[in-house]
């Protein structure tokens, strides 16, 4: 396809009706979808929040704050991500010794973002976290500021079942070993999205949040059943001194969403180390969903020096 913008888009609308979709319907079951992002007519509203599926990417290249995902509702959430380093085993696959550091020649080339080197990178970790002490403190930083972007929109959208009914971030996996958004990097090394993942994307979601001084519970049930489950929170702090739990059933009908509870929120809005444990469990009392609601940042916090005995 070539030419002026008129042209491509009559090639295109050729391709598309004269060709692959007369294939499709003739050959397979499938469902034809025209484009990514796409909409009710083939070159109009391609990417806005009320028609099909929507590609969001302020979060990222726009250096808007991963909350910003809570603010959007679109029909179909089908690609978003946020960029983190690989592996630290998979980096020193590629990188020589000497150029171990975030924007030496070796890890910019691998930058498939090229237009801000790895900088974005770091940008997203400070937002977060202090500042990293070394190389590899970085590289587990990034990894775990995607997952928690990740986790964020996943969990809004989940909550906004029937407004928004599927998110796909990008990408799974990479093609050559690099910088990206992907949670499998090149040489198979886990990012801390892909366990996220598991969590995130499990049949049964307890999530939180706090709204105008209120915190609210919800539950997402993405069973085809109607269940009954189980809900505790416990408010406490970093050392587990509890200043506050309780435990209550909830209902949620077969593939739907519900915020189940909600009180003042116990956060005075001083920076505190305290956390909400959030656990759902079904009526045999198996675990099912386990989330930690905080208000403060990592870089707001203060954790006593843990000494770990085996």
């Amino acid at each position: 396809i070539h030419g002026n913008g008129e042209d491509i888009e009559e090639q295109y609308r050729i391709m598309r009706t004269e060709v692959i979709e007369p294939i499709i319907r003739r050959e397979t079951d499938f469902y034809f979808l025209p484009s990514s992002p796409s909409s009710a007519n083939l070159f109009e509203h391609q990417n806005d929040m009320d028609n099909m599926d929507t590609h969001y990417w302020a979060v990222w290249h726009s250096l808007k704050p991963i909350e910003e995902y809570e603010t959007i509702y679109p029909r179909m959430l089908s690609e978003f991500g946020c960029q983190s380093f690989p592996t630290i085993g998979t980096v020193k696959r590629f990188v020589p010794e000497n150029e171990l550091y975030s924007n030496s020649y070796s890890m910019t080339f691998h930058q498939r973002d090229y237009t801000r080197t790895n900088d974005k990178i770091l940008y997203y970790v400070r937002s977060r976290y202090k500042e990293p002490k070394c190389f590899e403190d970085e590289i587990y930083l990034s990894s775990l500021v995607q997952a928690e972007a990740m986790k964020i929109c996943v969990e809004h959208l989940r909550m906004n079942k029937f407004r928004c009914n599927g998110a796909i971030y990008w990408q799974l996996n990479d093609v050559w070993p690099g910088m990206s958004e992907s949670s499998v990097d090149y040489y198979f090394g886990l990012k801390a999205t892909h366990y996220f993942a598991k969590h995130f994307f499990a049949p049964h979601l307890i999530t939180a949040k706090e709204v105008d001084g209120i915190i609210k519970i919800g539950v997402a049930n993405d069973t085809g059943k109607d269940c009954r489950y189980n809900v505790s929170y416990r408010y406490c702090d970093f050392n587990n001194h509890v200043y506050g739990e309780d435990c209550f059933v909830a209902e949620v009908a077969a593939s739907s969403c519900k915020w189940v509870y909600e009180k003042q929120s116990p956060f005075t809005g001083i920076t505190e180390d305290k956390v909400l444990l959030l656990e759902l469990k079904d009526e045999e009392g198996i675990l099912l969903s386990r989330d930690i609601y905080r208000k403060d940042k990592d870089a707001d916090s203060y954790y006593d020096k843990v000494n770990v005995t085996v």
